[in-house]
């Protein structure tokens, strides 16, 4: 009887000793799981304080200790840990503390795409920057890590895993991407200038293709742009791609439009898709954290 009690005594300090320590969460959310080769991949990262106390992070997900952070972990087919060429651990650009509420929680865009776990190709030049940048065909998991400091011990927690897949573009899917190439070789040939006319282009004549979806994303969130194309663009855009991540980062980081314009675009958005509806009302709670501080 005595073992017994030792037992069930000794099962209760583990368990609160973890759900002590265990004062934050991360998850991670993707807009669907089926994407085409050469799409952009969008999710989002939200790390909450589960606890009953006050947490101290650094916005958004940085810690006091080097290689702290968020880093993406991607796994192929058969469960093998793909490796990057590029940087996995993802920095926030700002270094102050912020100190979150129970319940409360932060959030970020994670640029799946610009990961560098793209097909590794060897040689120079504008093909084969793309073919590094863009997963190939096949079933993919991700997952989330994140580390930080809490009463000066380092700790690492894990998000939920996200299963996705990419299939193959048809050569009418290629010719579309070429174009869309072309559009944006001439855009960054020369920094700080206006997207051609030629991309209205593709706007009017692929409105509902993935591909669309980063000229869209590119168009709206550059400083550059005409405020009455941008505005009109966006409206299009929640029109024609609704649940789209890249849909929701563009109301939110387009730059010359007006807040008023903003919550408009904001709201029917939201009547459109009740995944980017959730997102945004966090997004908005998110700013009030932020703004806080």
């Amino acid at each position: 009887m005595k073992n017994f009690i030792f037992t069930i005594l000794l099962i209760v300090i583990i368990l609160f000793n973890y759900t002590s320590a265990q004062e934050l969460e991360i998850s991670l959310v993707m807009d669907k799981t089926n994407y085409l080769k050469y799409e952009t991949i969008e999710s989002l990262a939200e790390l909450k304080n589960i606890s009953s106390q006050i947490a101290i992070v650094t916005e958004p997900f940085n810690a006091e200790i080097s290689n702290s952070g968020i880093e993406i972990l991607l796994f192929d087919s058969t469960g093998n840990t793909m490796h990057s060429i590029g940087r996995t651990i993802i920095h926030g650009y700002l270094e102050e503390q912020i100190k979150l509420l129970p319940k409360q929680f932060l959030m970020s865009f994670i640029h799946v795409t610009q990961s560098g776990f793209g097909q590794s190709i060897q040689g120079s030049g504008t093909r084969v920057a793309l073919e590094n940048a863009y997963l190939p065909a096949g079933e993919y998991k991700i997952q989330l890590s994140y580390t930080y400091v809490s009463d000066k011990v380092e700790r690492k927690i894990y998000s939920n895993i996200c299963q996705f897949n990419i299939s193959k573009p048809t050569e009418d899917d290629l010719k579309i991407i070429n174009e869309i190439r072309e559009v944006n070789g001439k855009m960054f040939s020369i920094p700080g200038t206006k997207y051609p006319e030629s991309v209205k282009t593709i706007f009017n004549s692929y409105p509902n293709h993935v591909y669309t979806l980063s000229v869209y994303k590119d168009f709206l969130t550059t400083v550059y742009q005409k405020e009455s194309d941008q505005r009109e663009y966006l409206l299009k855009m929640i029109e024609d791609h609704p649940t789209s991540f890249l849909t929701l980062l563009s109301v939110i980081g387009c730059p010359t439009i007006s807040e008023d314009f903003r919550n408009i675009a904001s709201a029917q958005l939201k009547e459109k898709s009740e995944l980017n509806k959730t997102m945004l009302e966090k997004y908005e709670n998110y700013k009030k954290i932020v703004n806080r501080k």
